[in-house]
């Protein structure tokens, strides 16, 4: 075997190694869709925290952000959102 042979394969099987870990999948359309058919169907691996845990995600945290983003769209939809007291960084609110 020459040096050439050697440094191929060790510098295909960095890359192959490489590759792997800098990609979490292989098709995030098909991930979602599996993702929501086993919330759907109560499937194995089908609950949030199951789906959150194999993204590194707090399943908790992500609804909860969810649950704020769906209200405040509903209160500006609905033109209520200066009624809304807002907090600015200094902790003092402020109405808008």
């Amino acid at each position: 075997m020459t040096v050439n042979t050697i440094a191929n394969r060790s510098f295909t099987a960095t890359s192959q190694k490489t590759w792997s870990r800098r990609w979490d999948y292989l098709d995030p359309v098909k991930e979602v869709q599996s993702d929501i058919l086993r919330l759907k169907y109560k499937l194995p691996g089908g609950t949030y925290a199951a789906i959150g845990a194999a993204q590194g995600r707090d399943w908790e945290m992500d609804l909860e952000q969810h649950a704020k983003e769906r209200q405040l769209l509903l209160l500006l939809a609905t033109g209520l959102k200066e009624d809304i007291p807002t907090t600015n960084t200094a902790g003092k609110e402020n109405a808008e």
